[in-house]
């Protein structure tokens, strides 16, 4: 699949960017341990961390599948090079 994308000029370069916005945004967007601290103040500090990292494990997810959708649409978008 990697081969695919190398057929479409300037493909690496739109990926590039698009990872970079989303590298910016999830920095932008994520929630500290010390903001988790506040937010769950009632909890002992082991679940704290748990979840903390139960976020941090979401929020990844949550990437993933949108750079999948992303990366879907522009696959469907593109005109199809197989001659019938």
């Amino acid at each position: 699949m990697e081969k695919r994308a190398d057929l479409f000029p300037g493909t690496r370069k739109v990926n590039l960017k698009r990872l970079f916005k989303l590298s910016v945004h999830s920095l932008l967007t994520s929630c500290s341990k010390e903001e988790f601290s506040v937010a769950f103040s009632r909890f002992s500090s082991a679940e704290q961390t748990r979840l903390h990292l139960l976020f941090i494990q979401a929020e990844e997810q949550k990437r993933l599948i949108k750079t999948r959708v992303e990366q879907l649409r522009e696959e469907t978008s593109r005109p199809s090079n197989m001659a019938y």
